[in-house]
């Protein structure tokens, strides 16, 4: 991987939020160029870092330009340049790393590497649009939920040891902690 650049994001008309191959293919076909691989980087401050992969477009002259929208319209992105990374089609994980310590944030990445095995499972990974089936659904809606609730915890500084959100009375560890696991089983 090459050094860290801050990419301004410049979305090109046609270009669709978080659908970068498809925007820098066209854009090369429009003004040549070619596809950067790589990764953005996210942070959730004090908890979490995470790289998603990501292309942008190189120009003839050798400049990089995000022209993909992202959510919430972010402006700027910082972007790490890799030359090894390839694209055959299927979708890939983001890499999640934990900088808080807590143990609860692990929970959250699991959840959210769970979900991306559930939904990119076999042919789907090279799907745009996924269809589940009855009973994946339903464990993926188990997994959102989840999701939401740890992510919650994480947010009000709680931890495995602390009540769990449900109100319970348990902590989460002995409560949604336990149930976690056999739920992260059935994916």
């Amino acid at each position: 991987m090459e050094k860290p650049i801050y990419l301004d994001v410049t979305p090109e008309s046609y270009a669709e939020i978080n659908e970068c191959i498809p925007a820098v293919n066209q854009k090369i076909e429009k003004e040549g160029g070619s596809v950067q691989l790589g990764w953005q980087i996210w942070q959730i401050p004090q908890i979490m870092i995470e790289a998603e992969f990501h292309a942008v477009w190189k120009s003839p002259d050798g400049n990089f330009k995000d022209i993909t929208p992202k959510p919430g319209n972010i402006r700027r992105i910082l972007f790490i340049p890799d030359s090894k990374a390839k694209y055959d089609g299927a979708m890939r994980n983001n890499i999640r790393l934990n900088i808080s310590g807590n143990r609860l944030v692990d929970d959250f990445i699991r959840i959210c590497d769970a979900i991306h095995k559930l939904i990119n499972k076999g042919e789907r990974a090279y799907q745009n649009k996924i269809s589940l089936s009855d009973e994946e659904s339903e464990v993926h809606q188990m997994l959102n939920n989840a999701k939401t609730l740890v992510f919650t915890m994480v947010k009000n500084g709680s931890s495995r040891n602390s009540q769990c959100i449900c109100r319970s009375g348990n902590k989460y560890k002995h409560c949604h902690g336990k149930l976690l696991d056999a739920l992260l089983a059935m994916v």
